[in-house]
């Protein structure tokens, strides 16, 4: 015997973009296990979404071509870049509280960009490596054994 749901689950498809309005109706019995009616409940919900159409103009996504390894990590990692103009990179590693434990500054000058961060002080967990220069960044996340 099943006790103490308090959770339900449904799958669908969504309609195709434009069809408007959507309507979800959801009548719920739930049984206390006694096989009598004593203490059943039911409920009743109805939940609509309304498609929003945007107007921003997407802005291009402009890979450098980041590589983290190793990834897993222990001591250090090594962080590779293709940048795509000669001009200052941010580097920088923050946690999942959007703490920053690492930042540096790279000037570029070259195709290819490699750079080591010491890791061996973070406490084991999972990182984000943000690189960017100002306009256009990437994110790749690594994890630290």
């Amino acid at each position: 015997m099943l006790t103490n749901i308090s959770e339900t689950y449904f799958y669908w498809k969504a309609p195709a973009a434009g069809a408007g309005t959507i309507t979800f109706y959801a009548t719920l019995l739930v049984g206390n296990g006694d096989h009598t009616t004593n203490g059943d409940r039911e409920g009743h919900a109805i939940v609509s979404f309304t498609e929003t159409v945007s107007t921003a103009v997407p802005k291009p996504i402009v890979s450098l071509n980041m590589q983290l390894f190793p990834n897993p990590t222990t001591d250090q990692l090594t962080v590779t870049f293709s940048p795509t103009l000669n001009k200052e990179y941010s580097i920088q590693v923050m946690d999942i509280t959007n703490r920053v434990l690492y930042k540096n500054t790279l000037k570029t000058n070259k195709e290819t960009i490699t750079t080591s961060i010491p890791t061996s002080n973070f406490p084991s967990g999972t990182y984000w490596v943000t690189i960017g220069d100002g306009t256009n960044k990437q994110v790749e996340k690594f994890i630290k054994l």
